[in-house]
């Protein structure tokens, strides 16, 4: 054999010897050209392209350990798991990161910050816990499992028999006002807050026989005016005997007698007492005077108004004063863009038998009035006067023959346009009537016939709409910045302050 061939057959042997790599299973970081039938460029078996680290050594988190094409340091976040990596499918609720993005939600699909054990519905990023609820779109948007209601309703207080009567008034932080008649003691208290949260009730007055007849009112700068009465006997004429009062709570939580002049107004039962303040603060009250007896040919109550003057003095009105039959039952005031007084109420001495719902407009506070336009000829009760944004007044009252639910406005001088809202059974109990920023009418009440305390409000397009609160009666009601409807009432069955809200 000659050198040369003998030189071949060593090379030969050199290459390819038993045909093996030498760095098989250590590290091919060269393109080495194979022959094996995976697609990487060294000459294992498995399907990736070996790579070392600086160090010399395989690094475990550039292997393909699952066989997906995909190593950890390419971005593989499971690489035992050959159905986890970048691209994958996100397979909701199974608890795995499936495409190895943190932002993909696995239980949170609707992204409206609830899992899925929290939200009732995971596919609808507008329904979760304390959703506004939508009414007529058929979904339980709060996830409370009713759907559709217009209000939710709570417990204010159970530890007491208190809130016949209540009245509630909103601030413009959304707070929620409401002074109560505590029955177990006969006077008046005050709590506030919002829906879950509410501060320790508040003594306002600690004379028995407070709170009868109340009203409230939140002026203009977050302070809580609110108006009662305080009945302490009779007197040896048979009269009652007792005030109407006044609290005031200012923005800061602190409680004054505001107004001096007519904080405690001596000699005079009041009842069905209301309240309003005008563009500064000031305010006027409004009740039927059961002890003071007038008239020309008898002895009648009647209606007063007693407005409080940017002089520091409240200046008293009579405001219906006439020869025959009581007036000012059911006495209701509102104030409207310039300042001026507005009064509804029964006059019984009018249209007689029948009596009349009437209204007074404005209110001479200097020299009284006499007379006033007729809203309605019969008998009304629970009258409550509202005004529109453009100073339209309207009432809701109970119509006493047929006991149905009526509301109306002043369509001109001595005109009013009535119609009935709720028919059915006696209704209308209580009525308290409330606008939105779209003058949109809200009245809350009470039914006699189912025990149920009830909101009505009117739709533009399916006209009145009445929805059931609960089993109680002597409901509030009141209209926040947001048009946030609020509604204060007693629950008969337990005696519980219960509050209402809803839009």
């Amino acid at each position: 054999m000659s050198l040369i061939t003998i030189a071949l057959l060593g090379c030969s042997n050199g290459l390819f010897g038993k045909g093996e790599d030498p760095n098989k299973d250590t590290a091919d970081w060269e393109a080495d050209a194979d022959a094996d039938a995976d697609a990487d460029t060294d000459t294992d078996t498995d399907a990736d392209t070996d790579i070392i680290d600086d160090t010399g050594e395989i690094d475990p988190d550039n292997v393909d350990d699952d066989g997906d094409g995909l190593s950890e340091n390419e971005g593989d976040c499971d690489d035992d798991d050959p159905d986890v990596g970048p691209g994958e499918t996100e397979v909701p609720y199974n608890g795995v990161d499936d495409d190895c993005d943190e932002e993909t939600p696995d239980d949170d699909l609707d992204g409206d910050g609830f899992t899925a054990d929290e939200d009732c519905d995971d596919d609808d990023g507008g329904a979760f816990p304390g959703a506004e609820e939508t009414w007529g779109n058929e979904i339980d948007d709060d996830c409370d499992g009713e759907v559709d209601e217009r209000f939710d309703t709570e417990n204010v207080l159970t530890t007491c028999d208190c809130g016949d009567p209540s009245t509630i008034a909103a601030d413009s932080a959304g707070g929620v006002h409401i002074g109560y008649r505590n029955s177990d003691d006969s006077t008046v208290y005050y709590t506030g807050g919002k829906s879950g949260s509410w501060s320790s009730p508040h003594q306002v007055t600690g004379y028995s026989g407070s709170g009868d007849y109340m009203d409230s009112v939140m002026d203009g700068a977050d302070n809580f005016q609110i108006v009662y009465t305080w009945y302490y006997g009779n007197d040896s004429s048979g009269f009652p005997q007792g005030t109407v009062d006044m609290n005031y709570r200012s923005s800061n939580g602190s409680w004054a007698k505001a107004y001096p002049d007519y904080y405690e107004v001596d000699e005079v039962f009041g009842a069905w007492v209301s309240i309003d303040v005008d563009n500064s603060n000031l305010p006027s009250f409004g009740y039927f005077d059961a002890s003071h007896l007038y008239g020309l040919l008898g002895f009648w109550r009647v209606p007063v108004v007693a407005d409080y003057t940017a002089w520091g003095v409240a200046v008293y009105s009579m405001v219906d004063e006439h020869a025959f039959g009581d007036s000012g039952y059911y006495a209701s005031l509102a104030i409207d863009s310039s300042g001026d007084d507005h009064m509804a109420y029964l006059d019984m001495g009018a249209s007689w038998p029948n009596g009349e719902v009437q209204y007074q407009k404005p209110i001479n506070i200097l020299n009284g009035t006499v007379g006033g336009e007729t809203i309605y000829v019969g008998e009304g009760y629970d009258i409550s006067l509202a005004m529109m944004s453009d100073d339209t007044p309207c009432v809701a009252f109970q119509e006493a023959d047929t006991a149905d639910l009526m509301y109306g406005c002043r369509v001109s001088e001595g005109n009013w346009s009535l119609e009935t809202v709720v028919s059915t059974g006696a209704t209308g109990v209580g009525a308290s009537l409330a606008f939105n920023s779209d003058d949109v009418p809200y009245i809350t009440y009470s039914s006699d016939s189912t025990g149920k305390v009830s909101v009505s409000l009117k739709d533009e397009h399916e006209g009145w709409i009445s929805v059931d609160l609960g089993k109680g009666s002597a409901p509030s009601i009141a209209v926040d910045y947001a048009d946030g409807v609020h509604v204060s009432w007693y629950e008969t069955a337990t005696g519980n302050l219960k509050y209402s809200v809803g839009n």
